[in-house]
């Protein structure tokens, strides 16, 4: 009696769950889509997909064949799953519209989305810029992560054939169909894509989610011997801070480079010298980060003299803010990569990050 109350009650959830869920073009959406995004919600991520696909097949390159040909797959195999109920992802990541899986490692049985997935964010859904052409946007978009495009750690093909194909800015239109539409032989260490994602960057609406510390730090770290990936971090830096122009006079041995020679050439602030320990320190740290020394990294960032980073900033605030930015950013690489090497040694680091955080000045 008991296991047939047990059966019966599995077989019920069962249907309730299969009924959470509608078939519409070989794609299952969960119910709460249409709750908090419309009775169109569907439709115009079926829309999405028809632009983004018609767009990557006038492109007419092998790259962006293979971009629609992954994403038709996607579409025509019946298990891809549509969510906007994913509540427990979203409450730990406030600020994100959707999210899509990149494995099954991101199966998520609470809400019943298992890989192949995205799920957009309902605690978002009555903000004025969540509307249909977002969702048709982001439905695309998202596409690229579940064939295996990650921000920051693979070629950036998400944004830049959502911008292609969606933009209204010419400028950054242009520069986003020429990454989309090239295939990069080594990703992250390729030149040609350094250059590509750069020109992009500079020009693009979506610069504040590109990443591009990251991808320029990374890129090195796969390519640390390349004078165009060292060039381009030290040109991102500015040739008005320190820390680029420390860099370049440490790296001048090593490469050969009318860039790097000129920016070594000029001469440091009184401030700059003044605080020579702090500049040395964060040389270093980056010096092992980008020769994939993590422990040697986390080990002389460590080392960063927060004190002297507070009177660097009531000597010279507006120099201060780009030696802070330079070793924030080397910080939160480093970051990014103990992660995704699934190591967990951070605590300290976290303490000193914050330590680092409250020292930049509220007004900048």
């Amino acid at each position: 009696m008991i296991k047939t109350f047990f059966i019966l009650l599995l077989c019920m959830s069962s249907l309730t769950f299969a009924q959470d869920w509608v078939e519409n073009g070989g794609i299952k959406f969960h119910s709460s889509c249409e709750k908090n995004f419309g009775k169109d919600f569907s439709k115009n991520i079926h829309e999405g997909f028809k632009i983004g696909l018609s767009c990557l097949k006038r492109l007419n390159t092998p790259q962006t064949k293979n971009h629609a040909s992954k994403i038709s797959d996607l579409i025509s195999s019946g298990k891809l799953l549509i969510g906007c109920h994913q509540d427990s992802y979203f409450k730990k990541s406030k600020t994100s519209a959707a999210h899509a899986s990149l494995g099954s490692r991101e199966d998520d049985p609470e809400t019943g989305l298992f890989h192949p997935y995205f799920a957009f964010n309902s605690l978002l859904a009555n903000e004025s810029w969540y509307d249909e052409q977002f969702i048709k946007t982001t439905a695309f978009h998202e596409s690229f992560h579940i064939i295996g495009y990650a921000h920051g750690r693979t070629e950036e093909y998400a944004y830049a054939c959502d911008e292609c194909c969606f933009s209204n800015n010419e400028k950054a239109k242009a520069m986003a169909c020429k990454v989309c539409s090239r295939s990069y032989d080594n990703g992250l260490k390729d030149p040609n894509y350094m250059e590509d994602f750069m020109d992009y960057h500079k020009v693009s609406d979506e610069q504040k989610y590109l990443r591009a510390p990251v991808v320029i730090r990374r890129g090195l770290i796969m390519n640390p011997q390349s004078v165009i990936h060292r060039e381009i971090l030290l040109d991102y830096d500015s040739s008005q801070n320190p820390v680029a122009i420390y860099s370049a006079k440490e790296w001048l041995d090593a490469i050969q480079s009318e860039f790097i020679l000129s920016l070594s050439g000029k001469k440091l602030s009184d401030a700059a010298l003044e605080h020579a320990a702090l500049l040395e320190t964060i040389h270093k740290t980056r010096k092992y980060l980008l020769n994939n020394e993590i422990s040697a990294s986390i080990d002389s960032f460590l080392e960063t003299d927060v004190e002297s980073m507070k009177q660097y900033f009531a000597i010279n605030p507006e120099e201060a803010i780009l030696v802070w930015y330079s070793l924030f950013e080397d910080v939160d690489t480093l970051i990014d990569v103990v992660y995704t090497t699934d190591r967990r040694d951070l605590e300290d680091v976290f303490k000193k990050y914050d330590e680092l955080i409250a020292t930049r000045p509220t007004n900048q």
